[in-house]
């Protein structure tokens, strides 16, 4: 059975200084990977934490059929009461991981990874196979642009593409896991390369455009 690390990611200075955080005090990400059907091994781990902050495996989904032979998606919710991720899931016909991570206060590191299989390894199928572009969703307020929850999807060759609108609908789905309130936030898609977990961001509500936001701007 060959063992493929299909994703592996690190975050840096999430937290503080990675987006605004709403009335409850909370910054919060997430993280949909998109692989083929496989048995797979999820996890992530705080690589570094200067105040109190989190990340692990908030949901998964499995390709699952009907007695008619029908294929669907199965979620999977392998968190307890009380928690909102745990540090690692191994399934079988896993098609999609959810990761979750977030700060009340200060800065954080973490490190994303996921291990399949079973998936042959052959010249038209290496190891390293790369992503499509990605889809990221900003989820704002509407009153003053902050920045309430950042959304990023990343689907693999072979994995399940998502719409604009699929991704929008995850993101309120996922901030709503992290504690916030969506009913009536703004929802922004822009393009992959125009957001990372590193730098502080501000929504023009007139313009309609993220705007990266200098750092010491933070400081009060």
């Amino acid at each position: 059975m060959a063992i493929e690390n299909i994703y592996w990611n690190s975050v840096s200075d999430f937290g503080a200084f990675g987006t605004d955080c709403d009335d409850s005090g909370t910054a919060s990400w997430s993280l949909d990977i998109n692989i083929p059907a496989q048995k797979a091994y999820a996890s992530a781990a705080l690589s570094y934490c200067s105040g109190t902050a989190w990340c692990g495996v908030m949901a998964y989904f499995t390709l699952d059929k009907l007695d008619d032979g029908t294929q669907f998606q199965m979620p999977h919710i392998p968190v307890p009461p009380n928690k909102l991720v745990v540090p690692a899931i191994c399934d079988e016909n896993v098609v999609t991981v959810a990761f979750l991570y977030g700060a009340l206060q200060g800065y954080a590191d973490c490190n994303f990874q996921i291990l399949g299989y079973g998936q042959a390894i052959t010249e038209e199928a290496p190891l390293a196979k790369k992503p499509g572009p990605g889809k990221i969703c900003v989820l704002y307020d509407p009153q003053d642009g902050r920045v309430i929850h950042t959304h990023r999807v990343i689907t693999f060759p072979g994995g399940q593409e998502v719409t604009d609108s699929e991704a929008g609908a995850r993101a309120k789905e996922r901030a709503t896991q992290a504690g916030h309130d969506v009913r009536s936030v703004g929802t922004l898609l822009v393009a992959d390369d125009d957001c990372d977990g590193s730098s502080l961001y501000h929504v023009d509500v007139a313009e309609g455009k993220l705007h990266n936001v200098e750092r010491s701007a933070k400081s009060d």
